[in-house]
């Protein structure tokens, strides 16, 4: 082998090996900021949902109350939301409300 053939592959070497390590460490530093930042979204939509559905469920009224109409107007029409050339006909969120022996109440997604 040639001297230089021989200083080009350990160069790339090197620097293949300095990307995964620089790779490694920037995914060990941003995945714990998403994951915050994901679980904060989630605590926060379930807190605004509870608030929501609070007076459905003093009234007993899940199944003819607010949000079930909310999501029921949400699922029958298509949304037509165009998301990096996506285009996202259905909303695929779905909640459930249990009571406190944990049998589900109310599912966003049953269809009457």
């Amino acid at each position: 082998m040639k001297i230089g053939f021989r200083l080009l592959l350990g160069f790339c070497l090197i620097v293949g090996v300095a990307a995964y390590f620089i790779m490694n460490i920037f995914v060990q530093e941003v995945k714990p900021g998403v994951r915050r930042a994901t679980e904060g979204m989630l605590v926060d939509t379930a807190h605004i949902l509870a608030q929501i559905a609070e007076q459905d469920l003093r009234n007993n009224n899940l199944s003819r109350g607010y949000i079930s109409r909310a999501f029921s107007d949400i699922n029958s029409a298509p949304l037509g939301a165009k998301i990096d050339n996506i285009v996202k006909n259905r909303m695929e969120y779905r909640v459930y409300i249990t009571n406190s022996k944990g049998i589900v109440i109310f599912d966003s997604s049953a269809r009457p």
